[in-house]
């Protein structure tokens, strides 16, 4: 009872040279629903919502290609509701919980995730749009990533400076 998990199943094909847009727009349906509980999250790249710095949600979206197009599930994780025992002890960082910011009821907040899916699906086909949307719930530019690289010992600090074509973050 503390979680919200669900998958959208889109409705139509996408382009499968679009399908890099689909988490991106996922994030931004999920903070608008938020948002309508008070819940002010920033989304990370490439598929977390944060509050206050911790995650409180993750994307997850999985396709299936066949030629030119692709029909796209939409999996989201929410943590809704923070337990009162010791679920969370020994988990680093520790999550968020929209109920630390604001009472919202599962219901109620997958309702308005749908919602904003049906109100912005037409914005699949405008990629650039939805980066630019992101970029702005990012706060990107501007913000700071610690980064790890495959294979290398220590991760490193940069500053995003745009969301690319294809769902990669520009850093400096």
């Amino acid at each position: 009872g503390a979680a919200l998990l669900c998958t959208i199943a889109l409705p139509d094909a996408l382009p499968a040279a679009d399908l890099w847009v689909v988490p991106f727009w996922t994030a931004l349906i999920v903070a608008a629903a938020m948002r309508e509980y008070c819940a002010a999250p920033v989304v990370q790249w490439p598929n977390d919502l944060l509050i206050g710095g911790r995650k409180v949600a993750g994307i997850l979206c999985v396709s299936r290609v066949i030629g030119d197009y692709a029909w796209v599930g939409c999996g989201i994780g929410v943590n809704v509701l923070r337990p009162s025992d010791d679920h969370l002890t020994g988990i680093t960082p520790e999550p968020a919980f929209l109920s630390d910011v604001a009472r919202v009821d599962r219901d109620e907040l997958l309702d308005a995730i749908l919602r904003h899916a049906d109100a912005t699906f037409d914005d699949l086909s405008a990629p650039p749009r939805v980066a630019h949307a992101w970029e702005i719930t990012a706060q990107i530019p501007g913000t700071r990533y610690r980064i790890s690289i495959d294979g290398e010992s220590e991760p490193f600090e940069a500053t995003a400076l745009q969301l690319l074509n294809g769902g990669s973050l520009l850093v400096d």
